[in-house]
């Protein structure tokens, strides 16, 4: 098989998965941009991450018949730990400041895509060593697990933001999110090392429960919720706003000229075309 067609089979289920965490968000949509830029971040840190793990594991690797405590110590440190603490830096550094990252929900998006990213890589590295029948599996199991996973630093970091914006003290939501991907991405891991499926299902699942959870109540929350901001004009004369579709300008009485522009009523930024969110602020323009 040609090495392009193992890249794009590693890289299909990541990006469908990408594709329905965008679609989760009901709120402002974020930038194609920015996600897809956090998508190919989680792919690029996969490479120092590996490079980590086998610094730090030395010669315990992943091998039939390996003793309880190299499976622990395989699944929660080289594994959860680093692999976890690896997709978090990659949000925490490049995107915590950015105005797009302003709450939980946010948060669950962008950790979704730099997990994706990362399991896209690795999915790729699956199928070389172990042939391309592997993906059937992980696009389901694995590819998905990192998602579940790193949904629950990804709220906290989201929630932690949020205060900070907010001019409120941190809870700590980053710190606690983080401690519980490691530990549920070494229990799934731990599992599927020692041959013990029911665990590694179990954990699985009820990650993913949680995620669904907090997806729920991060859009029931969201501070972009309900937001709209009906659009207006400014009068030519005296620059008072009217409506849109004002014959005549409500403080001065001058008629309005055709072709005026039409400005956002939240920010006042300007709306070119028919846009559904507004391009200063982010705000539903109302209809």
């Amino acid at each position: 098989m040609h090495p392009l067609t193992f890249v794009l089979l590693g890289f299909a289920p990541g990006l469908f998965w990408l594709w329905m965490v965008v679609r989760s968000n009901r709120q402002r949509p974020d930038p194609v941009a920015l996600v897809l830029r956090t998508f190919l971040l989680g792919a690029v840190v996969a490479l120092p991450i590996v490079f980590v793990g086998r610094v730090v594991g030395g010669e315990v690797s992943i091998r039939p018949g390996m003793s309880a405590s190299e499976a622990a110590f395989v699944a929660f440190v080289l594994a959860g730990l680093i692999e976890e603490l690896g997709k978090f830096l990659v949000v925490r550094l490049s995107l915590y400041d950015s105005p797009y990252f302003d709450e939980p929900l946010r948060g669950m998006v962008y950790s979704g895509a730099v997990a994706l990213g990362f399991a896209s890589l690795e999915n790729v590295g699956y199928m070389v060593e172990h042939g391309p029948e592997v993906l059937g599996g992980r696009a389901l199991t694995a590819t998905l697990g990192h998602v579940f996973f790193s949904a629950l630093w990804g709220y906290g970091l989201g929630a932690d933001r949020r205060a900070k914006l907010r001019g409120e003290p941190s809870r700590g939501y980053a710190f606690v999110g983080l401690l519980g991907a490691v530990a549920a991405h070494g229990l799934y891991d731990f599992g599927l090392f020692t041959d013990d499926f029911g665990l590694a299902i179990v954990t699985l699942v009820v990650c993913g429960a949680a995620s669904v959870r907090l997806l729920v109540v991060a859009n029931r929350n969201s501070m972009h919720a309900g937001r709209t901001a009906a659009p207006f004009v400014e009068c030519a004369k005296c620059r008072a706003p009217s409506a849109v579709r004002a014959r005549f300008c409500s403080a001065c009485g001058t008629a309005h000229v055709r072709g005026l522009e039409r400005r956002c009523g939240g920010c006042k930024a300007p709306l070119l075309a028919d846009p559904a969110y507004c391009p200063g602020c982010g705000v539903r323009v109302a209809s």
